[in-house]
């Protein structure tokens, strides 16, 4: 018998969905690097929501030593949305995500044809513009709550068109 010993390889791609349609057509840059065997690869691709990255190529998902590959990724901060979600699924496994600073790692999996989704979902930043706050960097920033976008107990006198209705401001 005649044994042939193969590398098992999976493959990931980015996705990228809005919870508002004021951010389609807006072009979201993500960074993704993995180290296999000592040699690192990096890259960076463009998505809009409602689209996906083109497929990595296959990248094996142990070291020689053992160890599982690990691939993390950072969406560009962007000044019109903020990152609300990060889900994997598929056949790799989240290892851990910071909605604030926008990055993710996983690593891959040889199950489900071998292929990784790292789904980001963002969220308009219009409240934060709205109130004079400039441009949001990393780390400071609004989070929108409820239908207005706008948090009705921040102290700055805005109220949910509920307040106004039942005459409930405060």
């Amino acid at each position: 018998a005649t044994f042939t010993n193969a590398v098992n390889t999976g493959q990931f791609k980015i996705c990228k969905l809005a919870t508002d349609t004021i951010l389609d057509g807006t072009s979201f840059t993500f960074d993704s690097s993995y180290t296999v065997n000592g040699v690192t690869t990096s890259n960076s691709v463009q998505v809009m929501p409602n689209q996906c990255s083109n497929m990595s190529p296959p990248i094996p998902v142990i070291n020689a030593d053992g160890s599982a590959v690990d691939v993390q990724v950072t969406e560009e901060a962007n000044a019109s949305a903020q990152v609300h979600s990060i889900v994997v699924s598929g056949s790799g496994a989240l290892i851990s995500n910071n909605l604030a600073t926008g990055t993710s790692s996983f690593n891959l999996g040889t199950t489900d044809g071998g292929v990784t989704t790292d789904m980001y979902t963002n969220e308009p930043v219009l409240a934060h513009i709205l109130l004079g706050g400039g441009v949001p960097s990393r780390g400071n920033r609004l989070r929108s709550v409820g239908k207005t976008g706008f948090n009705r107990h921040s102290g700055i006198g805005l109220h949910t068109p509920a307040d106004v209705h039942y005459q409930r401001a405060h």
